[in-house]
């Protein structure tokens, strides 16, 4: 999937509405099946989102055969690989305001070993009433190099060229799921 653009959109009530998942074909070769780039969501009013208004990682269910990462409930199971076999590069967030979500801002993740680069929030904002009264209303992300600009919560996106050193590629097992 690429040079996509999802522009000028109301959602009321989605399951998600930013919704990018990896989930390669090819799992038992163990071969990339394809890659998500240059993806752009522009001008998006989200207004109470059941699941995460924001989700971009591994497949959440699993498919009709039983295969999959299977994790709906992540992170209260903590249990759901990443994989590195479709990269993800230069997504786009702009203008994009959520409100009334039950979860905390979203989920942006990608793995250690092929991190996803080149993301970019602009004027992104995110509230949820519960969530953000206790502090704890942050994106969970892993291993994303990007910018964010007038963005709330802060996605927390690494430097550019961060992942470049192997050394800051190591898997953290600390990482606080839901942070501010």
């Amino acid at each position: 999937m690429r040079n996509v653009v999802f522009r000028n959109t109301e959602f009321y009530h989605p399951f998600k509405a930013v919704y990018v998942k990896t989930n390669p074909v090819s799992v038992p070769a163990r071969v990339e099946s394809g890659e998500i780039t240059n993806i752009l969501y522009e001008n998006l009013r989200i207004w109470h989102p059941i699941w995460w208004g924001i989700y971009i990682g591994p497949q959440q269910q699993k498919q009709p055969t039983g295969e999959g990462p299977g994790c709906m409930t992540y992170p209260l199971n903590k249990h759901c690989d990443t994989d590195p076999l479709v990269p993800m590069t230069n997504i786009t967030l702009k203008n994009v305001t959520s409100t009334g979500g039950l979860l905390p801002a979203g989920i942006i993740r990608c793995n250690s070993t092929r991190p996803c680069t080149g993301f970019h929030f602009e004027d992104v904002s995110v509230s949820q009433p519960f969530w953000d009264l206790i502090g704890k209303g942050g994106y969970i992300t892993e291993y994303i190099e990007g910018t964010a600009i007038r963005s709330t919560p802060d996605p927390k996106f690494k430097p550019l060229g961060y992942y470049s050193d192997p050394k800051n590629r190591q898997i953290d097992e600390t990482v606080d799921e839901i942070e501010a």
